[in-house]
């Protein structure tokens, strides 16, 4: 498993990223779609690691390990097709659940865009793991203030 944050680390280039992606409100039925193709995302993209991830009512977070073997060190981006990047693994993810959930006839949209942000150290790493492990208590807690005693 590769390790390191935006630097290199046993000859790959590790770049953990923290996102968050919206999904429109469908019904909490729809989300049961997402634990059967998250998981499967190293498979498709075999230099992704999965971390911490949680699923939500109207939105997931996690973490993604984006580990290149050929790559020595950073590279701005390149205009043309894009293939390995956050945006494709991105867009691959949702086309896949959508298409799904449309076979299925489960009502699911997502919203258009999703939240990054490249992971810089290991503090940083365990503050967002603490944040994800954590966020659906604080989900329910906050529900519970809404509704009042």
């Amino acid at each position: 498993m590769c390790r390191g944050f935006f630097h290199l680390s046993g000859g790959s280039a590790s770049i953990p990223t923290n996102i968050k992606i919206w999904i429109r409100n469908s019904g909490t039925n729809s989300v049961q779609v997402l634990p059967v193709f998250l998981p499967g995302i190293p498979e498709h993209y075999p230099f992704v690691v999965l971390d911490s991830f949680v699923i939500m009512p109207n939105h997931l977070h996690g973490i993604l390990l984006i580990c290149k073997e050929d790559r020595t060190g950073w590279h701005p981006n390149q205009f043309g097709p894009q293939s390995r990047n956050l945006g494709s693994i991105i867009r691959g993810f949702k086309v896949s659940v959508k298409q799904f959930a449309n076979a299925q006839s489960i009502p699911f949209n997502w919203q258009s865009r999703y939240f990054d942000r490249i992971i810089r150290n290991d503090r940083e790493l365990n503050q967002i793991r603490d944040y994800i492990r954590d966020n659906p208590k604080n989900w329910l807690r906050r529900l519970g203030e809404q509704r009042g005693p």
